[in-house]
C-alpha cells in the first residue's frame, strides 16, 4: 500500500488530537507541516537513515497526493516523528508513546540503511613468495571465514 503525503500530514495531526473529527485542516496547515516533513526526514537522511522520501523543496513541484516513497515498516516512525514536530505549533504536547515510536523509527531506518562492513584478512599474517603479493588483500565477508574462488581483490 503507498501512503500519500497528505495521509502522513493528516495522521500526524490525528496522533496529536487535531484530526478531522475534531479540526478541518487549512491549506496554511498543510503547507506548513509538508514543509516541516521534507525538512523532518532531509535530517532524518543526514544522519544515515535512508528512507527513499522524495525530497523536493520547490511548493510549485511538491504535491500533497503524491506518493510518499516511504517503505510500509517507516510510515508509522515518520507519521509520529511528524507529530512531535507539530504538536508545539498547536499547543499539544505529544504522547509518550507518540515520542517512543518516533524515537524507534528513526533508529530502524537508521539500521537498515546500514551496510554490514566487510572485514580484510591480515596480510602481515600471510608469508610472502609463492605467489602472494603484497599489495593484494583478501576481502571476506562479515559472517564467512573461509576463502573463495573470486575474493581476491587488487587494490
Amino acid at each position: 500500500m503507498s501512503y500519500t503525503k497528505r495521509t502522513i500530514i493528516n495522521q500526524a495531526h490525528a496522533e496529536i488530537g487535531m484530526g478531522s473529527y475534531a479540526y478541518d485542516l487549512q491549506p496554511e496547515d498543510l503547507q506548513d507541516a509538508l514543509l516541516r516533513l521534507n525538512a523532518l526526514l532531509a535530517q532524518w537522511s543526514g544522519n544515515g537513515a535512508q528512507v527513499g522520501w522524495p525530497s523536493v523543496n520547490s511548493e510549485l513541484v511538491d504535491d500533497l497526493d503524491a506518493d510518499s516513497g516511504l517503505p510500509v515498516d517507516a510510515v508509522r516512525g515518520v507519521i509520529c516523528a511528524l507529530a512531535v514536530d507539530i504538536a508545539p505549533g498547536f499547543g499539544k504536547a505529544p504522547s509518550r508513546e507518540t515520542k517512543i515510536a518516533a524515537r524507534q523509527g528513526k533508529k530502524l531506518m537508521t539500521r537498515k540503511s546500514m551496510t554490514i562492513p566487510q572485514r580484510e584478512m591480515d596480510a602481515t599474517s600471510i608469508p610472502a613468495g609463492a605467489g602472494w603479493k603484497w599489495d593484494r588483500r583478501v576481502s571476506l565477508s562479515a559472517n564467512d571465514s573461509d576463502i573463495k574462488e573470486g575474493e581476491v581483490t587488487r587494490d
